[in-house]
């Protein structure tokens, strides 16, 4: 068997050398000739692939796997009108994610002298990521309000030590505003532009707001008039119209990122493993995985006496994730013409450093 693979997916190589035959791509690169007349069966991508018809009209591909937190990028209707079957990773950079909040939250708290014991987080969106921004929130002494809807109308059972909460309530009350939710374009649970212009006008004053979810969830615009008038403390890992990043947001932010949250060591490892285990249950296969088991035994996280200390778990974070050097990146492209932008952003992404998680 053939199989194409995005050379952005660490290790998958390892796995599958000896059971078939691995075509590895550059994300900007792959055709549907190449697909064609290949004859290949499964494609391995991220998030920079699109994958619908254009992509695979006329193919062999059965089994398509993105080692990515979401399908956005997938055309699923197509996929499953024409019997592919598809599968993400979800969940695999949820603690990288979730370790980027934290040390915005950490990073605001220092250098402004605050006491996160008096302070209130909002959470909207509480699926892999929201549950452990939770978590670590408790650790931090913050009291927690939280808001997903879905997960409501299911009746979910929310933890003893948050309390759910609407939305504008949420924005209301919380000093500190993050939203982790999917890109959902329509219907009752529609997220595009869940930040707006009415909404955003309930932030409290001095508040912190982090943006790492999706970039259209949050209305730019409107966030910039807001900002101004109520000194809110801006976090920006995603943008409207990435690859270019908005340039006065990124100049109002106290960090701004090149959508990197998610982007630790250890999130893309399992998240190779995630989309192996899928291939090997779709074809039947057995594949040897003990190369990437030794690399995840290798992450050993903090305990929660560590939060005791919130400057030792900033300096760590710092060591490890070096945001600061991603936040400098995206500053000096910025200054760049829109092409050059949306070139490095792309390489940046793609070319990411090792860094590891703490948490």
């Amino acid at each position: 068997m053939l199989i194409f693979c995005d050379n952005n997916i660490p290790y998958l190589d390892e796995a599958l050398k000896n059971i078939v035959q691995i075509r590895f791509f550059n994300a900007n690169s792959l055709t549907n000739g190449e697909l064609v007349t290949s004859k290949a069966e499964a494609l391995f991508v991220r998030s920079t692939i699109k994958v619908n018809s254009n992509l695979l009209d006329n193919t062999s591909i059965k089994f398509v796997a993105t080692a990515t937190s979401g399908n956005d990028h997938f055309d699923i209707p197509y996929l499953e009108k024409n019997g592919i079957f598809y599968t993400d990773a979800l969940g695999s950079n949820a603690n990288s994610v979730a370790e980027y909040v934290i040390y915005s939250i950490l990073s605001w708290a220092e250098s402004n002298s605050i006491d996160l014991a008096t302070k209130t987080i909002g959470i909207v969106g509480y699926g892999n990521i929201g549950q452990l921004v939770a978590k670590y929130s408790q650790y931090l002494g913050l009291k927690i309000l939280v808001n997903d809807p879905p997960l409501k109308d299911i009746g979910f059972d929310f933890p003893d030590y948050s309390h759910y909460t609407e939305l504008n309530e949420l924005i209301e009350n919380s000093d500190i505003i993050t939203n982790h939710v999917p890109k959902i374009l329509d219907g009752i649970y529609k997220t595009i532009g869940l930040f707006n212009s009415e909404n955003l006008k309930l932030c409290k004053e001095h508040s912190l707001f982090i943006h790492a979810s999706r970039g259209k969830v949050v209305q730019e615009n409107s966030l910039i008039e807001n900002i101004r008038p109520k000194n809110t403390t801006l976090i920006t890992d995603v943008w409207a119209d990435e690859p270019l990043v908005n340039k006065v947001l990124l100049n109002h932010s106290l960090l701004a990122t090149p959508h990197i949250a998610g982007h630790s060591f250890e999130g893309k490892v399992r998240g190779t493993l995630m989309v192996i285990e899928a291939y090997e249950k779709y074809f039947d296969l057995k594949v040897n995985k003990d190369h990437i088991y030794k690399l995840l035994k290798n992450y050993k996280p903090l305990n929660r006496i560590t939060f005791q200390d919130n400057h030792h778990i900033l300096s760590l974070l710092q060591q490890n994730r070096k945001l600061k050097e991603d936040d400098k990146f995206l500053r000096k492209l910025s200054t760049f013409d829109d092409e050059t932008i949306k070139k490095g952003f792309i390489n940046y992404r793609q070319q990411y450093p090792v860094r590891h998680e703490i948490l």
